[in-house]
């Protein structure tokens, strides 16, 4: 079993290089759609529930171009290396459990001072752009209009967009003087903040979005006065200030704080990968026609060379930074909301840095073609794009059933794909008309 696992993966993996190869842009070949989807089922208890695996398993995994489903006994599952505990745990928990096999980007690393990917260097300018745009409004929600209450806006971000306060912590801005910046604000709490997101907005006022049925893009002044207008509609459309003008102001938060979230794995992920694809290469050559899972489950047939060459191609093709399962805290990995986030906001195929919920790839896609048309980069959808927008739209929360959880990731995506556009882009006549 564990040889036919590895040679799904090696046919994925092949054709996926073809068509890098192939194609004029690498970001026009996704990921997602390559990597090998694993059903695993315990054979014993689906002979006594036949319709233990859900129908939105089924489908999801069967429209998968590589997939394999497995039925295994408890027994044999403690003998396949390529599944990890977590997805035993699943087993262990509904019976089933589900898998991509992660397939490594196609990135060509120079030497040298390694250089921002086209992805980092996307969610960076979003994030610098977005504090810029958002924070004015942010300050008249927390401090209730008051130009002398900054401090309440910050006490406000580190509360609600952890994320953000540990990229703060971490940059060379927030640690700028030992987070001080000389002025009243030193007094304050959360000294990163108040000299991290000024030197975000500062950047952010130089670059420029598109928004929707406008001909041309806006940026500094021109473009915070832009969301202004789009706060002010949506508090008319509203007739109390609360809890929805708060739901506003914290869907906004998330969206800055899922980007700082972004900044920070997209560059672990990438700083990772260039040591881990030194090795990974040469170690597939060398192990020639011997499978890595293979080798390393039986040690005592091969030497420490061998070994150790099976242990690189392993560490780089499971790396928990790309990997990201279940068990990293949450502000290691990225929900599937986050991910439509980013897609729609940066236009960035978020599965090159995290490798789970690809069951989802076809709702994450939708949701980058949904940024690109209100961008204006994009004018026509494929009728699975369209098939894909109709079904989010039409999502409801709490439609899922207990136990199974395909939903509640679908449900994430489709709030997503209702709010972003309306909270961040559209005025109250584009809303209602």
């Amino acid at each position: 079993m564990e040889d036919k696992i590895q040679q799904l993966r090696d046919e994925a993996r092949e054709l996926y290089i073809a068509q890098c190869e192939d194609a004029p842009d690498d970001q026009d070949v996704p990921v997602a759609e390559y990597a090998p989807a694993l059903l695993l089922i315990d054979v014993d208890r689906r002979r006594s529930d036949p319709g233990l695996v859900p129908d939105e398993v089924w489908h999801r995994v069967r429209r998968r171009r590589f997939r394999m489903e497995i039925e295994v006994t408890a027994d044999e599952l403690t003998k396949l290396t390529s599944v990890p505990q977590w997805v035993r745990r699943q087993i262990s928990d509904y019976g089933y459990g589900v898998m991509t096999l992660p397939l490594l980007e196609i990135v060509l690393f120079p030497r040298g001072r390694r250089q921002l990917s086209w992805t980092e260097r996307r969610i960076r300018d979003a994030l610098r752009l977005w504090t810029y745009a958002l924070f004015p409004s942010l300050s008249d929600y927390v401090t209730g209009g008051s130009k002398h209450n900054e401090a309440e806006v910050y006490r406000w971000l580190a509360e609600h967009a952890p994320n953000l306060s540990a990229l703060a912590k971490n940059s060379h801005a927030g640690r700028k003087n030992g987070g001080t910046t000389g002025q009243a604000g030193d007094q304050e709490e959360h000294p990163e903040l108040w000299t991290y997101i000024p030197a975000l907005m500062d950047e952010g006022r130089k670059l420029s979005m598109h928004f929707p049925d406008e001909p041309h893009p806006r940026s500094g002044e021109d473009l915070r006065w832009k969301v202004k207008s789009i706060s002010d509609s949506y508090i008319r459309r509203l007739a109390t200030r609360d809890p929805k003008i708060r739901d506003l102001a914290m869907m906004r938060t998330h969206v800055i704080d899922t980007l700082a979230k972004a900044k920070r794995i997209s560059e672990q992920v990438m700083a990772e990968r260039v040591p881990l694809m030194a090795d990974y290469g040469p170690a597939m050559g060398q192990l020639l026609n011997l499978r890595a899972h293979h080798t390393l489950k039986n040690p005592d047939q091969y030497g420490k060379r061998v070994l150790a060459l099976a242990s690189k191609v392993l560490r780089s093709q499971m790396h928990e930074a790309y990997v990201q399962p279940p068990t990293l805290p949450p502000a290691d990995r990225l929900s599937a909301r986050d991910l439509a986030t980013l897609a729609f906001l940066c236009d960035v195929d978020p599965y090159v840095m995290c490798a789970g919920h690809m069951l989802y790839n076809n709702e994450i896609a939708a949701m980058r073609t949904l940024g690109r048309l209100l961008r204006g980069t994009q004018s026509e959808i494929s009728q699975q794009e369209r098939e894909t927008f109709d079904s989010l739209s039409t999502v409801r929360r709490n439609r899922h059933e207990a136990g199974r959880p395909i939903e509640t990731e679908v449900e994430q995506i489709a709030e997503a794909f209702t709010e972003l556009p309306e909270m961040l882009l559209f005025e109250l006549h584009q809303v209602e008309g």
